[in-house]
């Protein structure tokens, strides 16, 4: 069964092996639900296709090479989409600032502003979870941005 899929007979004998090799190792697990010469069968073909993996070349490209004589190469190709160290820095640099000011305010209007302003809620999702009325939500958050401004 594994000379058709290998071609030659020294590929067929190492096949051949592999699989009565791995029949033997994995004896217990024979079931019984088909007859042993079908079980058998089937691991020595699955050996077989196994090698015709192993020995497919794989096509591949290093990411500096280039291309062609006039192209770049590929690793400058690609696009990168993620902030630069000095964007990072400056985004974490904001963030603490909010974080400080936001531990000026009262909770009721932390809870209001964090909620609208930066996980981006709508006012009535934001009234939502907090449990109050719309109105009252909108006011913390007018509120609290008159308190970041010193206006208390």
């Amino acid at each position: 069964m594994a000379f058709p899929i290998l071609g030659n007979s020294d590929d067929t004998e190492d096949a051949l092996q592999d699989g009565l090799l791995s029949a033997f190792r994995h004896l217990s697990g024979f079931k019984g639900r088909s007859q042993f010469s079908t079980w058998l069968t089937r691991i020595v073909v699955n050996a077989a296709l196994m090698q015709i993996r192993r020995r497919r070349p794989e096509a591949m490209t290093s990411i500096d090479q280039k291309l062609d004589r006039d192209d770049e190469p590929l690793a400058n190709r690609i696009p990168d989409h993620a902030p630069n160290p000095e964007e990072v820095y400056a985004r974490q640099e904001r963030f603490r600032i909010l974080e400080e000011t936001l531990q000026t305010l009262p909770a009721a209007y932390r809870l209001a502003l964090w909620l609208c302003h930066v996980q981006g809620m709508s006012a009535r999702e934001a009234a939502e979870a907090l449990g109050l009325p719309i109105g009252t939500l909108k006011s913390q958050v007018h509120r609290a941005a008159q308190a970041q401004r010193g206006g208390r």
